[in-house]
């Protein structure tokens, strides 16, 4: 009975470790598809290159703002950064990038930080004055080009 015993356990044994070791073919060969297709790219249908609205947009930000609301409080687009400084210090640099909603009713602009995104509405935008809402808070923040 023993001896019945030990080779029922030697027998599950060997097929667990066939289990095991198929699972780790299995998920070794989803990893490899799976690195596959994160480097596969296609390009947005709203690219910057495609787009005339959101070219503009990217060429009109391009500066430095100064805030309606306090003269210490700048943000200056440059190339697709954003950069923010109070009292003459850069207080945050981050990557933008704008999006066009599908109606081409509006654009809204992604910061991008290290840690975090935060999505604005452009809700005004010329030579002169930028008028952004911060969402989904709702501020609106108003500001003139230097």
């Amino acid at each position: 009975m023993k001896t019945f015993n030990k080779f029922l356990f030697l027998i599950l044994a060997i097929s667990a470790t066939i289990v095991l070791a198929k699972e780790i073919i299995i998920s070794e060969e989803k990893a490899a598809i799976g690195v596959e297709e994160e480097l596969k790219y296609t390009e947005p249908e709203n690219s910057l290159i495609e787009n005339e609205h959101i070219e503009n947009t990217i060429n009109l930000l391009q500066g430095m703002w100064i805030s309606a609301d306090d003269e210490k409080s700048k943000i200056e687009f440059t190339g697709d950064k954003k950069i923010e400084f109070y009292d003459g210090e850069q207080m945050i640099e981050e990557n933008f990038v704008l999006e066009e909603t599908m109606d081409k009713s509006g654009i809204y602009l992604i910061a991008m930080g290290q840690f975090d995104a935060t999505k604005y509405q452009v809700l005004e935008i010329s030579e002169t004055n930028l008028s952004i809402m911060m969402l989904p808070r709702g501020n609106i923040l108003e500001y003139v080009k230097e």
